[in-house]
């Protein structure tokens, strides 16, 4: 289960989240873009307002968007081409699903312990030759930042 603290911190501060994460998405989501077969499958993990979402549906690809914070979740159903819906790293479930998994500065808010369960089953959502991004910071040990996020 996500830390709610987060998850309030997320959802208290969803508009502003939406204008800092505007524009384009960067080298990483060109570079995964460019390695999905056109027209494939991808999950968006943790998407939040889904820009990334709707950068990857931009290209043709067929995006499902999960997010545990309402919030996020009403601002990514605005994109056109995203299937977005409210859903935590547990709910990734089923076999050879994805042609790729985007999961970028999600999963390190996710409790250490559960992180092998988590990428066990995004591997399990992948088909063969998925390609599967993962963002992430640096640093040891839990802790919340300045406005309460737990990493």
């Amino acid at each position: 289960m996500p830390d709610q603290k987060t998850l309030d911190v997320y959802a208290a501060k969803a508009d502003d989240y939406v204008s800092c994460v505007k524009g384009e998405g960067g080298r990483n989501i060109r570079q995964f873009i460019e390695r999905l077969k056109p027209g494939g499958t991808v999950l968006d993990i943790g998407c939040g307002p889904g820009q990334a979402s709707a950068q990857l549906a931009k290209a043709g690809m067929q995006v499902t968007a999960i997010d545990p914070v309402p919030e996020m979740i009403a601002f990514a159903k605005q994109n056109p081409g995203v299937d977005a819906r409210v859903g935590t790293f547990d709910d990734i479930d089923g076999d050879e699903i994805y042609d790729g998994v985007w999961a970028n500065f999600c999963l390190l808010h996710a409790d250490r312990k559960d992180i092998p369960r988590h990428i066990a089953a995004i591997a399990r959502a992948l088909k063969p030759e998925g390609v599967f991004h993962i963002g992430m910071i640096t640093g040891t040990g839990a802790h919340r930042d300045d406005i309460g996020r737990l990493y």
